[in-house]
Protein backbone atom coordinates (compact mmCIF):
# COMPACT_ATOMS: atom_id res chain seq x y z
CA UNK A 1 0.00 0.00 0.00
CA UNK A 2 1.24 3.89 -1.15
CA UNK A 3 0.51 6.00 1.73
CA UNK A 4 2.50 9.31 0.23
CA UNK A 5 2.55 10.08 -3.46
CA UNK A 6 5.41 11.19 -5.00
CA UNK A 7 4.88 15.02 -4.73
CA UNK A 8 4.27 14.35 -1.11
CA UNK A 9 7.28 12.46 -0.62
CA UNK A 10 9.18 15.45 -2.20
CA UNK A 11 7.48 17.90 -0.51
CA UNK A 12 8.64 16.51 3.28
CA UNK A 13 12.22 15.38 1.84
CA UNK A 14 12.62 19.51 0.74
CA UNK A 15 14.47 21.03 3.94
CA UNK A 16 12.51 24.41 3.08
CA UNK A 17 9.46 22.93 4.32
CA UNK A 18 10.83 20.93 7.26
CA UNK A 19 11.16 23.16 10.93
CA UNK A 20 12.61 21.82 14.10
CA UNK A 21 9.98 22.78 16.01
CA UNK A 22 12.01 22.49 19.39
CA UNK A 23 14.97 25.11 18.48
CA UNK A 24 12.20 27.57 17.30
CA UNK A 25 10.22 27.48 20.58
CA UNK A 26 12.72 26.45 23.21
CA UNK A 27 15.64 28.75 23.75
CA UNK A 28 18.64 29.43 26.29
CA UNK A 29 17.01 30.53 30.07
CA UNK A 30 19.17 32.96 31.95
CA UNK A 31 19.55 33.00 35.52
CA UNK A 32 20.67 35.59 38.05
CA UNK A 33 21.49 35.43 41.79
CA UNK A 34 22.98 38.14 44.17
CA UNK A 35 23.15 37.41 47.39
CA UNK A 36 24.87 39.84 50.36
CA UNK A 37 25.24 38.84 54.31
CA UNK A 38 26.77 40.40 56.95
CA UNK A 39 27.58 38.52 60.38
CA UNK A 40 29.58 39.33 63.14
CA UNK A 41 29.42 40.19 67.06
CA UNK A 42 31.35 39.03 70.19
CA UNK A 43 31.49 36.41 72.69
CA UNK A 44 28.03 37.41 74.36
CA UNK A 45 26.34 38.42 70.81
CA UNK A 46 26.42 37.17 67.62
CA UNK A 47 24.73 38.04 64.19
CA UNK A 48 23.57 37.23 60.78
CA UNK A 49 21.57 39.66 58.05
CA UNK A 50 21.55 38.15 54.29
CA UNK A 51 19.56 38.89 51.65
CA UNK A 52 19.53 37.45 47.99
CA UNK A 53 17.51 37.44 44.93
CA UNK A 54 16.91 35.18 42.53
CA UNK A 55 15.64 36.30 38.68
CA UNK A 56 15.19 33.40 36.33
CA UNK A 57 13.17 33.35 32.75
CA UNK A 58 11.83 30.19 31.27
CA UNK A 59 13.20 28.10 27.73
CA UNK A 60 9.78 29.41 26.52
CA UNK A 61 9.23 33.01 25.93
CA UNK A 62 7.04 35.11 28.56
CA UNK A 63 7.70 32.34 31.08
CA UNK A 64 9.66 33.65 34.62
CA UNK A 65 10.14 33.73 38.50
CA UNK A 66 12.12 36.06 40.80
CA UNK A 67 12.38 35.52 44.20
CA UNK A 68 13.51 38.32 46.73
CA UNK A 69 14.75 36.77 50.55
CA UNK A 70 15.88 38.08 53.98
CA UNK A 71 17.03 36.53 57.08
CA UNK A 72 18.30 37.65 60.18
CA UNK A 73 19.65 35.78 63.51
CA UNK A 74 20.48 37.46 66.20
CA UNK A 75 22.24 35.13 69.53
CA UNK A 76 22.48 36.60 72.67
CA UNK A 77 24.36 35.90 76.21
CA UNK A 78 22.81 38.60 78.66
CA UNK A 79 23.51 36.49 81.62
CA UNK A 80 25.41 33.45 83.24
CA UNK A 81 23.45 30.11 81.68
CA UNK A 82 20.71 31.98 79.43
CA UNK A 83 20.75 32.34 75.92
CA UNK A 84 18.31 33.93 73.74
CA UNK A 85 17.69 33.68 69.83
CA UNK A 86 15.97 35.46 67.72
CA UNK A 87 15.20 34.29 63.91
CA UNK A 88 13.33 36.07 61.15
CA UNK A 89 13.25 34.72 57.03
CA UNK A 90 10.85 36.58 54.97
CA UNK A 91 10.92 35.72 51.27
CA UNK A 92 8.55 36.65 48.58
CA UNK A 93 8.55 35.18 45.31
CA UNK A 94 6.83 35.77 42.01
CA UNK A 95 5.70 33.13 38.83
CA UNK A 96 4.44 33.33 35.43
CA UNK A 97 3.78 30.84 33.17
CA UNK A 98 1.30 29.74 30.47
CA UNK A 99 -2.49 29.66 31.23
CA UNK A 100 -3.18 26.57 30.21
CA UNK A 101 -4.99 26.12 27.75
CA UNK A 102 -8.18 23.50 27.75
CA UNK A 103 -9.74 22.23 30.62
CA UNK A 104 -8.86 17.87 30.95
CA UNK A 105 -6.02 19.24 29.50
CA UNK A 106 -2.60 17.17 30.13
CA UNK A 107 -0.90 20.45 28.92
CA UNK A 108 2.15 21.67 31.11
CA UNK A 109 5.72 23.06 29.98
CA UNK A 110 7.09 19.59 30.04
CA UNK A 111 4.37 18.43 27.77
CA UNK A 112 4.94 21.28 25.58
CA UNK A 113 8.49 20.02 24.85
CA UNK A 114 7.97 16.86 24.78
CA UNK A 115 5.15 17.70 21.85
CA UNK A 116 7.92 19.61 20.03
CA UNK A 117 10.24 16.76 20.00
CA UNK A 118 7.66 14.85 18.67
CA UNK A 119 5.25 16.68 16.14
CA UNK A 120 6.95 16.06 12.32
CA UNK A 121 9.08 18.61 10.56
CA UNK A 122 6.55 19.11 8.13
CA UNK A 123 3.67 19.93 10.40
CA UNK A 124 2.26 23.56 10.28
CA UNK A 125 1.10 25.62 13.42
CA UNK A 126 0.17 28.62 10.92
CA UNK A 127 -1.08 28.83 7.44
CA UNK A 128 -2.01 32.26 6.13
CA UNK A 129 -1.39 33.74 9.42
CA UNK A 130 -4.33 31.41 10.90
CA UNK A 131 -3.38 29.08 13.63
CA UNK A 132 -3.96 25.31 12.99
CA UNK A 133 -5.84 22.79 15.65
CA UNK A 134 -2.92 19.86 15.65
CA UNK A 135 -3.95 16.18 16.26
CA UNK A 136 -2.84 14.67 19.44
CA UNK A 137 -0.04 12.12 19.36
CA UNK A 138 1.43 9.36 21.10
CA UNK A 139 5.46 9.53 22.15
CA UNK A 140 5.28 5.72 22.75
CA UNK A 141 4.28 5.96 26.69
CA UNK A 142 1.08 8.59 26.57
CA UNK A 143 -0.64 10.42 24.21
CA UNK A 144 0.16 13.97 23.94
CA UNK A 145 -2.43 17.42 23.71
CA UNK A 146 0.26 18.88 20.50
CA UNK A 147 -1.03 22.45 22.04
CA UNK A 148 -0.13 25.08 19.60
CA UNK A 149 2.58 26.71 21.84
CA UNK A 150 3.80 29.52 19.38
CA UNK A 151 -0.23 30.05 19.60
CA UNK A 152 -0.18 30.79 23.40
CA UNK A 153 2.73 32.34 23.31
CA UNK A 154 1.54 35.01 21.17
CA UNK A 155 -1.39 35.45 23.20
CA UNK A 156 -0.20 36.87 25.97
CA UNK A 157 -2.24 34.67 28.13
CA UNK A 158 -0.40 33.79 31.12
CA UNK A 159 -0.66 33.02 35.12
CA UNK A 160 0.99 33.95 37.76
CA UNK A 161 1.49 34.66 41.57
CA UNK A 162 2.71 35.98 44.28
CA UNK A 163 3.53 34.61 47.55
CA UNK A 164 4.90 35.47 50.22
CA UNK A 165 6.71 33.78 53.68
CA UNK A 166 7.48 35.35 56.64
CA UNK A 167 8.95 33.05 59.98
CA UNK A 168 9.84 34.18 62.94
CA UNK A 169 11.37 31.75 65.80
CA UNK A 170 12.33 33.13 69.21
CA UNK A 171 14.11 31.02 71.47
CA UNK A 172 15.49 30.97 75.75
CA UNK A 173 17.09 28.60 76.95
CA UNK A 174 18.32 28.65 80.75
CA UNK A 175 20.65 26.13 82.07
CA UNK A 176 19.15 25.78 85.58
CA UNK A 177 22.80 26.26 88.16
CA UNK A 178 23.86 23.17 90.08
CA UNK A 179 21.82 20.43 87.73
CA UNK A 180 24.58 20.01 85.04
CA UNK A 181 22.71 19.36 81.61
CA UNK A 182 18.96 20.39 82.72
CA UNK A 183 17.79 23.45 81.45
CA UNK A 184 14.15 25.47 80.46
Amino acid sequence: TTWYTPDELAYFANPANNTNWLAQAFKPADVEREALTVSGGTDKVKYFIGTDYVNQNSNFAGVNSNKLGFRANIDAKPAKGLTASLSLSDNVSYNRSFWYKTSGTSESLDQDVTSLVSVQPWTKYFIGGNPVLLNSSYNGSQDLDNVNVFLFENSNNYTGGTSYIMNILAKLNYEIPGVKGLSI
